[in-house]
This record gives structure tokens, C-alpha cells and sequence, in this order.
């Protein structure tokens, strides 16, 4: 079953999300997921027996970037592009898709630096949903998702996306810091 499956959010094809330290779903390379998979199942004990079958239905998660209608803006913590998710190799392939991915119409990826001001403690979350229709929020927790449609929860969300897109760089901006962080990793 596909990560989204497991997510009654996934229907909608609006998603704000913020991820501190990990590359953001649907936008990782299949060596980052092997990885990722491979590391998520070693922290909590569990090996997945069919890694690749995992890794082929996250890729087949991937379709929906491409949706009519679909949109997608992403805050990336700086970390999680310097950070060595599998290799040097994988983290490369990983930084040039999310190079590719920014260029999507549909699709707008902020950078959040290093050196940015903490301004909420909140972490990997998504919000689902645009104003007017049915919203909620979700975040990973290293043992699942917590899904909340509370508008109190929603409303927090996205103050905190508000504040943190804020401190984001876009454009030629965050394509100098994903080509910084691109060069940590070549010369590993």
C-alpha cells in the first residue's frame, strides 16, 4: 500500500508542506527512497521485506505532480539538502531533481537557510486542501501520521507555513543554495 493510501488527506491536490530535514514526498529520487526506507526501517526495528516494491509505489505517487489542478509549494529546511540520505551519489541525483522539479509550473519549492530565525517549533507537516473546500493538516511522526481537519490545528498550520515561507529563498536564491549544497556532496 502506498504512503498516500494510508492518508485520507491524499485526495487533494492542493499541498502546502514544510519539511526540516527530509526531502518532501512526491519529489524523491528513487536511490533517496531506497534509502530512506532502508533507514526508517532500521530506526524502529523493522526490515521491509520488499524494498523495491515500496520504492515503486512511492515513484507511482509521483504521477500526481502532474495532475490538472494539482499544486504543489514545498519548504525544504537547508539541512535536509546537506544532510547524506543512502550517498554522496544518491544526495546529488536528489539535489538535481528537486532543481527539475522547481522549474514545474505547478510547483514551488522555498529554501529555508541554515541560518534562519527559529520561529515555530512545528515540524514536517502538510496541509491538504485550499480555502474553500474541505482542509486538514498532517505530520510524520516516526511512527505514523497524525491527520487533524480541527480548524484550530489547520489554522496553526498554516500560520506557521506563513511565517516559515517568509524566511524562505526562492528562485535564483534557493538555486544557489541547492547548487551549494550540491557541491558538498560532489566532493565527498
Amino acid at each position: 500500500m502506498s504512503a498516500r493510501d494510508d492518508n485520507p488527506c491524499h485526495w487533494a491536490r492542493i499541498e502546502r508542506a514544510y519539511h526540516p530535514d527530509i526531502v518532501p514526498d512526491p519529489i524523491r529520487t528513487p536511490g533517496y527512497l531506497r534509502a530512506y526506507i532502508v533507514a526508517e526501517g532500521h530506526a524502529i526495528g523493522v526490515d521491509d521485506p520488499d524494498i523495491e516494491e515500496s520504492v515503486a509505489e512511492s515513484i507511482e505517487d509521483q504521477d500526481t505532480l502532474d495532475l490538472p489542478g494539482s499544486r504543489y509549494h514545498w519548504l525544504i529546511g537547508e539541512a535536509a539538502l546537506l544532510r547524506t540520505v543512502g550517498s554522496a551519489h544518491v544526495m546529488t541525483a536528489q539535489i538535481h531533481a528537486l532543481l527539475a522539479a522547481a522549474t514545474k509550473e505547478n510547483v514551488e519549492i522555498g529554501i529555508i537557510p541554515l541560518d534562519a530565525r527559529f520561529v515555530t517549533p512545528i515540524r514536517h507537516f502538510r496541509v491538504w486542501g485550499a480555502e474553500g473546500e474541505e482542509v486538514c493538516v498532517d505530520t510524520e511522526e516516526l511512527f505514523g501520521v497524525s491527520v487533524s481537519r480541527r480548524r484550530r490545528d489547520v489554522e496553526h498550520a498554516d500560520r506557521s507555513f506563513r511565517l516559515l515561507t517568509a524566511q524562505a529563498a526562492y528562485g535564483n536564491d534557493a538555486r544557489a543554495i541547492l547548487t551549494r549544497a550540491l557541491s558538498t556532496h560532489t566532493t565527498n
